[in-house]
Parts: structure tokens; sequence; C-alpha cells
């Protein structure tokens, strides 16, 4: 799919708008995001109007923009961003339970260390992205514990419980934006999951 002019004008100006700076968009307008001519993801709006909600989940914050588009502009309709709603406090939640886990078997103060923390945190990224396209993985976290393997195991249905509050935080937001935009917007079912 993608971005087209007016998209990357909305995306800039609720930018702006939100974050009092500015935004550029480094690659040229071809993006996930849906085209004005497209019909997925998006809802019938006044006068022929594409309305997409684009939801930019962050590492520390989150943003949610309401635009319409048509085939000559674009309008932001309601937007909104939350600091502290990102996924620096799934990797916080992940790390908490992987941290007493290993602490559990290997004994108090096994993670306490910096260099501890950073290997753990790296295994932590390792497992976020292999559980995207798996049930259940491991991940091997070397030099955790000196002379000792020590392995993480997830499951996708585990990841995605510890990710719950954070999902419901970004769903309270959208509906938020959705409730402040003018007119009446009746957004189709999402798409994909969170």
């Amino acid at each position: 799919m993608t971005r087209t002019l007016p998209q990357a004008a909305a995306l800039t100006q609720a930018y702006a708008e939100r974050h009092k700076g500015d935004l550029r968009l480094l690659k040229p307008p071809s993006s996930n995001a849906p085209s004005a001519e497209g019909t997925d993801g998006a809802a019938e709006g006044a006068g022929g109007e594409r309305v997409v909600a684009i939801v930019d989940v962050g590492h520390g914050s989150t943003t949610v923009v309401l635009a319409a588009f048509s085939n000559s502009s674009a309008r932001v309709l309601s937007s909104e961003s939350q600091e502290g709603l990102g996924t620096a406090r799934i990797n916080a939640a992940m790390m908490a339970h992987f941290s007493a886990q290993v602490e559990t078997t290997h004994g108090a103060g096994s993670c306490a260390s910096a260099k501890a923390k950073y290997r753990l945190a790296g295994a932590v990224e390792k497992l976020k992205r292999m559980l995207s396209t798996l049930d259940v993985t491991s991940v091997g976290v070397d030099g955790l514990i000196p002379d000792t393997d020590v392995s993480l195991k997830m499951t996708r249905l585990e990841l995605e419980d510890m990710a719950a509050l954070v999902c419901e935080e970004v769903s309270a937001l959208v509906k938020l934006v959705l409730a402040r935009a003018p007119g009446e917007v009746t957004p189709p079912p999402p798409s994909r999951s969170f």
C-alpha cells in the first residue's frame, strides 16, 4: 500500500500539532499506511472521504490520528498522544518476569548488574521479534550467569497477557480520538491485531 501526498501532509500536520515540532517523512510516499484510494481499514466519511485511523505505538509514547482523505485533500479530524504508553512498558514487564525467573533458579541478585540487565534486555527484544511469527520460542542468554547456560522460554499467549494492559490503554486512546472527531464516523472492525 502507498501513502499519498495528502496522507503525508496530514501526518506531518498531526505530528506538529501534538508534538509542537516538525516531522519529516524520510521516505517518499510509500508505506504500510492505507492509501486514500484503498478500501482496507478505512471508514466512509462525509462527502466520499476515506477516514483512516493511524495508530503509532512507539517505545515511550503512542499517537493516534484520525484523518479524512479525498483525492485532492487531507484533514486531521482528531488526534491525541500519550507519553508513557508504549512498548517500553511491555519490555519492563518481560524484564521483571524473566529477572524473577532467573533469580529463583540461580539466586537473588543474578540479574542485578548492569551487564546482566543489558544481556537480559537483548534476549527480551529477541523473544518479542521471534514471537511475532512463532507461537512458542526460547532464547539463550550468553554470559548472564558465569559458566551456566540460561535459556528464556515464552509463548505468544504469555506475551499477549503481559501486553494486555498496554493494549487496553491504546484501545481507550483510539476510542477517545474517535469520540472527539466531528460528525459521525463508524470505523470498520480492525483488520490487524495489536
